[in-house]
């Protein structure tokens, strides 16, 4: 069967057509891709000399031991913490002394008093008696030992300061010297040594 000029026409132009748009952009079909950007976390930052003198400030041997000098850190930690015991500890005595003081001028100025002694002598008898003085004696012994441990706790507090921060700079070099054991034949062991000479070994 024949078909006609209209159907012929219309099988043209869509042939034409189709030659004409050529393939389909099948890009923009492509599914969406998704992205996932992972975080990932930086080393742990070398604490500072600045950082290392705060910390010790803070809590004894913690500067040093921020920055891996333990044995250091331990040392400060043992002294201050013996320096704030004495410390208290001394407090602790100073008030006993001013205690037994007091308990002394009070016993003494009665019996002074009940001795007939005038009000206005009282202070001068008290100067003259040994016990009074013994202890007003121990009094200020004892704040003298107070005054004396105030001095070491500071001295120990900013020397632990500078030495961790002169430590924390210091870990940035290597060690001047290192030995090292090595195996020979034979069975024995050799000794070798290393000068460093170089610069700042990088933090780890």
């Amino acid at each position: 069967m024949i078909p006609d000029k209209a159907g012929l026409r219309l099988a043209c132009v869509a042939l034409v057509a189709a030659v004409g748009l050529g393939p389909l952009d099948l890009g923009a079909q492509q599914a969406d891709t998704l992205v996932v950007a992972a975080t990932v976390p930086s080393p742990t930052q070398p604490t500072s000399p600045g950082g290392a003198f705060i910390r010790a400030l803070i809590l004894p041997g913690w500067g040093h031991a921020s920055i891996g000098s333990y044995k250091r850190g331990g040392f400060y930690f043992i002294t201050e913490s013996t320096t704030a015991f004495m410390l208290a500890r001394t407090v602790h005595r100073i008030g006993i002394a001013k205690d037994a003081r007091s308990l002394k001028e009070s016993r003494v100025r009665e019996a002074l008093l009940a001795a007939g002694s005038p009000e206005d002598s009282i202070p001068g008898l008290l100067d003259r008696n040994s016990e009074v003085r013994h202890t007003r004696n121990l009094v200020a012994a004892r704040q003298e030992q107070l005054e004396d441990w105030v001095a070491m706790g500071i001295f120990l507090l900013f020397i632990s300061g500078a030495d961790a921060f002169v430590s924390a700079h210091l870990s940035d070099f290597p060690d001047p010297v290192a030995i090292r054991a090595a195996p020979l034949p034979g069975g024995a062991t050799g000794l070798g040594f290393s000068v460093s000479i170089g610069g700042p070994r990088p933090r780890r």
